[in-house]
């Protein structure tokens, strides 16, 4: 769960093996409490993009990666989901900004033993 991004890359076949570093299955089950793959568990994907813009914790970001690549996968059977690669890479650099964002809280907290 907790590798972190690389930010320097920008291309979805470059970043589909980091989407697979978890089992995004398991975290819907065990963290969101839903099944997997489920109209449910999309809905769920979806709350995390707000006005066009993800947001959200690391992991949970982590946990809508996974289930963006598995469906392109999914949909790709029949060819180029051009859509959900554009939404990969915008959860990818949201997901991103998140790890920075957590780097620099346990930073924070680890450099006076305080949160701030």
């Amino acid at each position: 769960m907790y590798t972190p991004p690389d930010s320097s890359l920008d291309d979805y076949d470059a970043l589909i093996d980091y989407a697979l570093t978890i089992d995004g299955y398991r975290y819907a089950e065990e963290i969101w409490q839903i099944q997997p793959f489920t109209q449910e568990h999309w809905q769920k994907v979806q709350s995390f993009k707000q006005k066009g813009r993800w947001s959200g914790s690391f992991e949970d970001l982590r946990a809508c990666l996974f289930a963006y690549q598995r469906r392109i996968r999914w949909v790709e059977s029949g060819g180029c989901d051009r859509e959900g690669r554009r939404e990969f890479m915008k959860i990818y650099r949201a997901l991103c900004k998140a790890w920075e964002k957590r780097e620099r809280h346990t930073t924070e907290k680890n450099s006076d033993g305080t949160r701030r």
